[in-house]
């Protein structure tokens, strides 16, 4: 598989952020040590990663949230 290719998973979501007005998702990746953890916003989510969004605020509600996020 080339970097083109190359499918990133999230194994789960570290704390959220309000950084720039907007909410975002300190993500750990799957297959990747924490050097590697990146700030993203929830579109970056939207393809498969609602799940552990979804389970993040049942697990923290008082984190802040993006407004497109229902739990």
């Amino acid at each position: 598989m080339d970097l083109a290719q190359q499918e990133y998973v999230i194994d789960k979501i570290k704390t959220t952020e309000i950084k720039g007005g907007q909410v975002k998702y300190l993500v750990s990746w799957k297959r990747y040590g924490p050097d590697e953890d990146t700030w993203e916003p929830y579109e970056n989510m939207k393809d498969g990663g609602e799940q552990v969004v979804h389970q993040f605020y049942l697990d923290n509600p008082r984190k802040p949230r993006d407004p497109k996020v229902s739990v």
